[in-house]
């Protein structure tokens, strides 16, 4: 499982001049009373100091965020939503969408914590694949399914590349790529038979002539000026 990737930027400071510039580093004014008098002190004396910033990668804390945020939505449309209520095509497929996609995740870790004893997440880290597992190799697992690739020959084109992927996982992912093309299919029927209705009420905006005024249909004019 990928983790915080640590990286430093160095920023060197040397003699008295430099003095009134370090005082407006923000790296600076993080350190104590103690290291700060240290370092005018060395700088006074002509000497170089440099102040270094440890950039964390949080991803996971930035993760957990996202879906805390997903949990508030689930509990408060939990409760807006009853068994029996309709929902349109469109709305029940973007929650089929998103259950699928956090199950695409959770299928991932979970295989990752897996197999991480075996040479999968080293070969991955060797040849820099370990992105190809993420959104940008789905949507690229995705178009060779669209290209009407096997899942061997899928697993072959990785092999080629230094990459072992297990057939299992492939068969996965063909699953969640179905779902997507017939939820996207679903939608898309969903949105033009949408589009057929508002062009229908555009072209006719009531159904029987004179409703929309109040007045008496025209077959009843013509009965009444008969009589």
């Amino acid at each position: 499982m990928k983790k915080n990737v640590k990286e430093a930027t160095t920023k060197s400071y040397a003699g008295v001049d430099a003095m009134a510039a370090i005082e407006k580093d923000p790296r600076f004014g993080s350190l104590t009373g103690d290291a700060k008098v240290d370092l005018k002190q060395k700088l006074k004396t002509g000497g170089t100091v440099e102040l270094e910033e440890d950039n964390t990668d949080h991803e996971g804390k930035m993760a957990k965020s996202q879906m805390y945020k997903m949990k508030e939505y689930v509990d408060k449309l939990s409760m807006m939503i009853d068994d029996g209520t309709q929902l349109p095509a469109w709305i029940q497929s973007k929650l089929t969408k998103a259950s699928d996609y956090m199950s695409a995740v959770f299928h991932y870790l979970d295989y990752e914590n897996v197999s991480s004893q075996n040479d999968l997440m080293e070969n991955m880290g060797t040849h820099r694949k370990k992105s190809m597992l993420m959104e940008s190799a789905m949507k690229r697992l995705f178009k060779m399914f669209d290209g009407g690739m096997t899942d061997e020959e899928v697993v072959q084109d990785h092999a080629t590349k230094g990459v072992e992927i297990p057939v299992a996982f492939i068969s996965k992912l063909r699953k969640q790529w179905e779902f997507l093309k017939k939820s996207k299919l679903e939608l898309e029927m969903g949105e033009q038979e949408y589009k057929n209705v508002a062009r229908d009420i555009v072209n006719n905006p009531v159904g029987t002539e004179g409703i929309e005024t109040g007045m008496e249909p025209r077959e009843g004019k013509q009965l009444a000026s008969g009589i």
